[in-house]
């Protein structure tokens, strides 16, 4: 190859779940087929995983950096739930859209909890989710994984686990 070309998160996303597809294949077949076969196939595995092993630990890196980021970040606001929101790198910078409130319905505590945001970043979108999760009294859904566009202009519907 002349290139060094350049992937997607989704097209390294396909990839490493094809390759444990074909690891989980390749594992099963063990005394099935002919071991030369089998010897071939585990060859040409520890390839793609020689391929990726610098994506991989590329990955890592940007992992490490924005886990530092969203601890600083928390530990500066005193957040007591967990940033999830992997593809995010910059809590200061803008959310895209024009929410104005989160709203946290499925949750442990009565009722739907709504609460506006009270600026532009994705801190402050933090900052209102926290709020929200708080304030639904469910101690165990601390982890904030998504933010859903609702049918009702304005408002993101909180996603969470934990």
């Amino acid at each position: 190859m002349n290139v060094s070309p350049t992937l997607t998160a989704q097209e390294f996303s396909d990839i490493h779940n094809a390759k444990c597809e074909i690891n989980s294949i390749v594992q099963s077949l063990e005394g099935i087929i002919a071991a030369r076969l089998h010897e071939r196939l585990q060859k040409a595995l520890d390839l793609i995983n020689k391929g990726l092993d610098n994506a991989y630990k590329q990955d890592e890196a940007v992992y490490e950096r924005n886990s530092a980021h969203y601890d600083a970040i928390s530990t500066e606001h005193g957040f007591k739930t967990i940033w999830s929101v992997h593809e995010v790198d910059d809590l200061n910078a803008p959310f895209a859209g024009a929410a104005t409130h989160v709203l946290y319905k499925d949750h442990w505590g009565p009722g739907d909890v709504m609460v506006p945001i009270n600026g532009n970043t994705w801190v402050d979108l933090w900052r209102a989710a926290d709020e929200a999760i708080s304030k639904s009294g469910d101690t165990h859904h601390v982890f904030i994984e998504a933010f859903i566009p609702s049918n009702v202009t304005g408002v993101l519907v909180l996603s969470t686990g934990s």
